[in-house]
């Protein structure tokens, strides 16, 4: 998938910064499977559960964990803690809308 344009003098949104990250996110899982021998080198997934989340959080990504029983006992409320707890790192921006870098 490619992601959709960004017209002239705007910056992306939420919803565009959403779809790239979910455009990201397949890429990481086609990229795992495709370098199966990652797994080999690292057979432990806790391992590689670390690994995935230093990479992303080196790239400026935040990770809200959802454990899956937690999630199917109580959806609404697991999706309320997620939109609130992005709401208040959105509201702690000076632009919401901007496209963050992370500094090299």
């Amino acid at each position: 998938r490619s992601l959709p344009p960004i017209p002239a003098g705007q910056s992306p949104g939420g919803a565009w910064l959403l779809f790239a990250y979910l455009v990201y996110a397949e890429r990481l899982a086609e990229l795992y499977e495709e370098h199966h021998r990652i797994l080999e080198q690292a057979a432990d997934p806790i391992e590689w559960e670390v690994f995935r989340t230093a990479v992303l959080q080196s790239q400026g990504w935040e990770i809200a964990r959802v454990w899956t029983p937690h999630f199917f006992r109580d959806r609404s409320g697991v999706t309320t803690g997620i939109i609130k707890q992005s709401q208040a790192m959105l509201a702690q921006e000076d632009d919401p809308d901007s496209i963050r870098t992370v500094p090299q």
